[in-house]
């Protein structure tokens, strides 16, 4: 009798459950940690995640299926559908969108393991792995499931467009497989569509899928035909709806969805950037090898000439005349390596402007490589234990040969969780992963504004001050850094300087509102609002929709002591942006400079409700109740703000609304 063991059924849920242990013990602990980067534009401030139905919507009230143009998700609806699910269920919290992310993930990792074992027991490999060929896969997909390469695209949210279109892809190679090996007619049917659906899915969701149809007719022709002709005429079906996802593929990105990052026509010229992903993919195999240091953002210079790129090219055409070689041969080799340039290949090829590298372009490759290092190391130790058996058959003792290669196996990955984990630590905090890309990036203008950013968002900004000179004259010529270092200036209380540096990017683009509203917004905190006025009138011009500069017009009028006729403007910001908290309560302070405390407690109420957090408008307020003889809800203002200010921790505005209280019920004196 069979012990349980013995099973298949049992063996794979072992496997299954092993696997995802696996992954839980690498990403478990890292599942509430803060949303970074683009997270907060792709689902956070996104409109068409805030709602799943229309699907589609307008302008104004997008649906899931209209993100945003210039997004990480712009062309990839699919995506975007998921982050509207799981903002229907759980809001901005981080914990559901990375359990769908490890959800993916882990899927991914079984269709890897299905793959590779399907792949060894076809007559190509004359069951020199028959025995073997489901643990080989199992330790492909475990090793692949832990590398530490992966740890962008499964911790850093908004790449779910990487792990949904791989999964996609591998489902469609799955599907593809069941349809070749099925022999009834109507389960041939069910897999080819499943394989069309998968790919049109992965189109929706990245576009990297394209080379998917080409990815498997090779695979076809390798494994299991031995002719490109032959495999056409076998499978000519399935070619058929597989490239049909091409035509979805071509509607979602006609008009350049992403065209401010992403296509030709930009200052980078094609050549040079070609020129540079030689290096990036030697880079990407080392990172394959040999994963440290792993960087957020990878950014070096781009190579002007041949005689420059040498070092790199030179490699980089080796691999390519080995890989034509051996794949034109129709060794498994071969098409391991066709498969990883192919699926790279959108992304070496097509200039991406704001990252020259990214270790989620690794995602789908390392599982055809980190397969190929496997079923190498099985058939070095095949042969090491048949040796000295004295067994010198192409056939050894398959159980002493995978015993052999489990021992390094298990090695590799304690250490590949080790460092998985290690590097998922740089991730608990927007500044935290900046900080450790300033590492190894201290020349990148990116890399120094962001971790200014990341300073600015925690009220640092003395501290960021510095990162944003620093991206200032890394590229004098960026607007944005000094931009940033202009708002930093303000927060620190600097506005003369800040005035200096929104001057210079007016001087740059004198014909935008955004730098005639900001240099106008720095003189009025300078105490020059009349010389702000002028800006502030030329940016409302530019941009009449806009309610920003309509509210910084009402703030210029109000330093100038002119409330009667800033309360008009902070109405209009208002009807213009109903949440628009600033506008609210400064229309409410406004209000109370003209004498009207009724108009002012409306508006300063709404301040509060709009944004509790935000304590500008608490003594306005209670400063309108008691103009209107209403001592009590002024000390109950008071006292909730003096709660959640100590929930918050303020200890600002805690000691002030105490002072504020301990005054009142004194009777000392009215606050």
């Amino acid at each position: 009798m069979r012990s349980a063991w013995q099973r298949p059924a049992v063996r794979t849920a072992g496997g299954m459950l092993a696997i995802l242990g696996c992954i839980l013990a690498v990403y478990a602990r890292s599942m509430s940690a803060p949303m970074i980067f683009d997270d907060t534009s792709t689902i956070v401030t996104s409109k068409s995640v805030k709602q799943l139905w229309p699907l589609v919507g307008t302008e104004s009230e997008p649906g899931p299926f209209r993100p945003a143009r210039q997004s990480s998700t712009a062309g990839r609806p699919l995506v975007n559908l998921t982050f509207a699910l799981n903002y229907a269920i759980g809001g901005d919290a981080p914990f559901g969108y990375r359990l769908v992310n490890l959800g993916l993930h882990f899927a991914s990792a079984l269709l890897i393991w299905s793959i590779v074992r399907r792949t060894l027991l076809t007559d190509y490999f004359r069951g020199r792995f028959s025995q073997v060929a489901g643990a080989l896969g199992f330790i492909t997909a475990l090793l692949w499931a832990i590398h530490p390469l992966l740890t962008e695209a499964v911790e850093y949210i908004t790449q779910r467009t990487e792990l949904l279109m791989a999964f996609c892809y591998l489902l469609a190679i799955y599907a593809s497989l069941r349809y070749w090996t099925a022999t009834d007619r109507r389960f041939r049917a069910g897999w080819m569509s499943l394989a069309t659906v998968a790919c049109i899915a992965g189109v929706a969701s990245k576009e990297v899928i394209v080379s998917a149809p080409l990815v498997i007719l090779l695979f076809e022709r390798t494994f299991l035909r031995g002719s490109f002709r032959e495999a056409l005429r076998e499978s000519w079906p399935l070619y058929v709806g597989l490239c049909l996802s091409w035509i979805p593929l071509l509607a979602l990105n006609i008009g350049g969805p992403r065209t401010e990052s992403t296509g030709f026509g930009h200052d980078l010229t094609a050549y040079h950037y070609w020129l540079t992903q030689t290096r990036v993919l030697l880079l990407y195999l080392k990172l394959s090898v040999w994963p440290w240091p792993l960087v957020i953002h990878y950014q070096f210079p781009y190579f002007e000439s041949l005689s420059a790129a040498a070092p790199y090219l030179l490699p980089a055409m080796a691999l390519a005349v080995v890989t034509a070689v051996l794949a034109g041969r129709g060794t498994a080799t071969g098409f391991v390596l066709a498969s990883v340039i192919a699926i790279l290949s959108p992304t070496l090829l097509v200039p991406i402007i704001t990252e020259v590298a990214a270790e989620r372009r690794m995602y789908l490759p390392l599982a055809a490589l980190v397969t190929l290092a496997v079923v190498a190391a099985y058939r070095a130790a095949q042969k090491i234990v048949g040796e000295r058996e004295g067994r010198r058959g192409p056939n050894p003792i398959d159980t002493q040969a995978l015993f052999a290669v489990c021992i390094p196996v298990g090695l590799l990955a304690v250490a590949y969780t080790a460092v998985s984990t290690q590097r998922l630590h740089a991730y608990a905090a927007p500044l935290t992963i900046w900080q450790d890309a300033l590492q190894y990036s201290p020349d990148s203008e990116y890399v120094q504004n962001n971790v200014g950013m990341a300073l600015v968002a925690l009220g640092r900004s003395r501290e960021a001050i510095p990162h944003f000179e620093a991206a200032v004259r890394l590229k004098p010529d960026s607007a944005k850094s000094y931009v940033h270092l202009g708002f930093a200036l303000l927060a620190a209380h600097r506005p003369q300087d800040a005035v200096g540096q929104f001057r210079y990017v007016l001087d740059l683009d004198p014909e935008s509102s955004g730098p005639n509203n900001n240099l106008g917004f720095a003189l009025t905190l300078a105490g020059r609002a009349e010389e702000a006025i002028p800006y502030l009138e030329r940016a409302i011009q530019l941009e009449p929709d806009s309610a920003e500069p309509v509210q910084n017009m009402g703030l210029a009028l109000a330093a100038l002591e002119r409330p009667e006729q800033a309360v008009p403007y902070f109405r209009r910001a208002l009807d213009m942006n109903p949440k628009f908290t600033d506008a609210a309560t400064n229309l409410g302070i406004a209000e109370l400079r003209c004498g009207h405390p009724h108009e002012a407690a409306a508006a300063l109420r709404r301040a509060r409700e709009l944004r509790p957090e935000e304590f500008g408008a608490v003594l306005p307020l209670a400063t309108a109740y008691d103009q209107l003889n209403q001592p009590a809800d002024a000390v109950r203002t008071v006292e909730a703000a003096l709660d959640l200010a100590q929930r918050l921790r303020k200890p600002e505005q805690v000691q002030q609304y105490t002072e504020w209280l301990r005054v009142r019920r004194q009777g000392t004196a009215r606050p």
